[in-house]
């Protein structure tokens, strides 16, 4: 797998879940042991489809786009079938008015139940942490608001800005793989990348602790481009979050 392709494809879609969604047309049809999901893309549409956990079928029965996945780049003009394999991710763009049909194999007709079945990301990775970890929308307002532990002294090479994930996000314009980017939580204050670092699945940053604080590394080259950070892996070495969400 290129792992960079596919942290890339995850970026953009954390950039267009903060954008306007547009309202696609889906035609859901069932026969003995087989259910074809058929989704209508209009020309010009850009669309992330969830990570699959099972080898299926698809058609292209009408149109032309252009599709990536960790493998790469190929344009599909119809008629076209192609197979997508477990642990695959695709972003499309639909360069005319498009019709995309997946196939798989299930006796459920409960469509809700089948993405659950068949989709690996069917919530946002967010939402999905926050389920791993019970955390409920008080919970999180509280973590967030904290304004005690606060020190919002700027950091040498990052800028906060409006994020395409959520709200305000930390920008750099260039740090190296492995590189120290600074700290998140400083003689037991957050920084601004403690409070403003968005989450990502495949980030681009990973905590480590020293004593009592915590650092961020770069774990990719980072370009004029948000610093992120899977909020697990802030949980698993912060004891006071622990403590916060009972973990502990």
């Amino acid at each position: 797998m290129n792992v960079a392709l596919q942290s890339n494809i995850y970026k953009v879609q954390d950039m267009m879940l903060a954008m306007p969604q547009a309202e696609l047309e889906v035609s859901h049809h069932f026969a003995d042991g087989i259910y074809a999901r058929e989704l209508f893309i209009p020309a010009g549409v850009c669309l992330v489809g969830a990570l699959h956990k099972t080898n299926h079928l698809f058609t292209v029965s009408q149109g032309e786009c252009l599709a990536v996945t960790h493998e790469g780049k190929e344009e599909i003009k119809a008629p076209y079938m192609g197979q997508t394999q477990p642990g695959m991710k695709r972003v499309i763009y639909a360069i005319t008015d498009t019709v995309w049909t997946t196939f798989h194999v299930t006796e459920e007709t409960d469509v809700d139940k089948i993405a659950e079945e068949i989709l690996e990301d069917y919530l946002s990775d967010h939402e999905s942490f926050k389920r791993e970890y019970n955390i409920t929308e008080d919970m999180e307002s509280l973590i967030l608001q904290t304004v005690n532990d606060l020190d919002m002294s700027d950091i040498d090479g990052v800028k906060l800005e409006s994020s395409g994930i959520d709200g305000i996000g930390v920008f750099a314009e260039k740090f190296i793989k492995g590189e120290k980017i600074g700290y998140a939580r400083l003689n037991n204050k957050r920084t601004i990348l403690g409070r403003y670092t968005n989450h990502a699945k495949y980030s681009n940053a990973y905590p480590v602790k020293e004593g009592e604080n915590i650092l961020l590394i770069s774990s990719a080259d980072i370009n004029n481009e948000e610093i992120t950070v899977n909020y697990r892996d802030m949980i698993n070495i912060n004891e006071e979050l622990k403590v916060m969400l009972c973990l502990g």
